[in-house]
């Protein structure tokens, strides 16, 4: 009878040891979750769009080299102009220049448009843990289903409010800036889309537009979009960590928004000039 005791006793103590040990990390997951701050800080995506399109209904020609010029120089305007919501970074534009620049070269040495998230997700990889990765792709395969925009907007925002649960707090910020980013973005483009490519061109009216070249989507933009978010966001945690403490989670804030409109009025305007011209 007390080696039957003496053996439960020991069976419990080995499944409340396994129960801790499990346990351990979760309880030291105490950092706090930005999903609120990223949905909020995303809203600036399409006010800056809004500025920089109603900028460009003044310009005269269509001259490529000075037309990439005046829509960094637009952005920068615009995050100088909201610099509260990214003074967690030092320069704030870098970020937004540094993701505009990344997307130009990747244009320049592919055609392909439905490769640049999964290379910015294999350029960060050392900065991505494997579950970060995997919903990535996911988030990549929704945008790219060519769904309706109310679908691809539902599936977004499963992953962020539902899938990331899975994650450690720490690991959902790039999510979060991926999935806030891709769902403002999906709902802009798809219904600004036809006025970008009459301002760019100078067309006066969207709806005469024909491409000689075959034309492009909202859904290619957004991926680009959602490709600047997350380059800001990792480079914003990079600083904003080295700053130290929490400064991770605000840097990734302030960055995926720069990084997002940076990539997302620079390939608007290249897509345009590519399939016009």
């Amino acid at each position: 009878m007390n080696k039957k005791v003496l053996n439960n006793s020991f069976l419990i103590i080995a499944i409340a040891s396994i129960f801790f040990a499990c346990n351990k990390e979760k309880l030291n997951d105490i950092t706090i979750d930005l999903k609120s701050e990223f949905e909020e800080s995303a809203k600036l995506h399409n006010e800056a769009m809004d500025y920089i399109l109603n900028s460009l209904k003044n310009k005269k020609g269509v001259d490529s080299e000075l037309l990439f010029q005046k829509v960094e120089r637009l952005s920068n305007e615009f995050i100088q102009a909201n610099i509260n919501s990214f003074n967690k970074l030092k320069n704030p534009s870098k970020t937004m220049v540094d993701e505009c620049n990344r997307l130009l070269l990747f244009r320049k040495s592919t055609s392909s448009n439905e490769d640049y998230l999964p290379y910015t997700i294999d350029k960060y990889n050392n900065y991505l843990t494997e579950r970060q990765k995997g919903l990535l792709y996911k988030i990549n395969d929704i945008v790219y289903s060519k769904n309706s925009v109310d679908v691809v907007v539902e599936k977004l925002k499963y992953v962020k409010d539902v899938d990331c649960l899975e994650l450690w707090t720490e690991e959902r910020n790039v999510i979060y800036a991926a999935t806030t980013i891709g769902i403002e973005s999906a709902i802009y483009w798809n219904k600004h889309l036809n006025e970008w490519i009459a301002v760019v061109t100078n067309e006066s009216t969207a709806k005469s537009l024909k491409s000689t070249k075959g034309w492009f989507e909202w859904s290619s933009i957004s991926k680009s979009d959602i490709s600047g978010a997350i380059g800001g966001a990792i480079g914003g945690a990079l600083v904003g960590a080295a700053v130290g403490g929490v400064g991770a989670g605000p840097g990734a804030i302030a960055g995926f928004v720069g990084g997002g409109i940076g990539a997302s009025s620079v390939d608007a305007v290249a897509q345009c000039l590519d399939n016009w011209f």
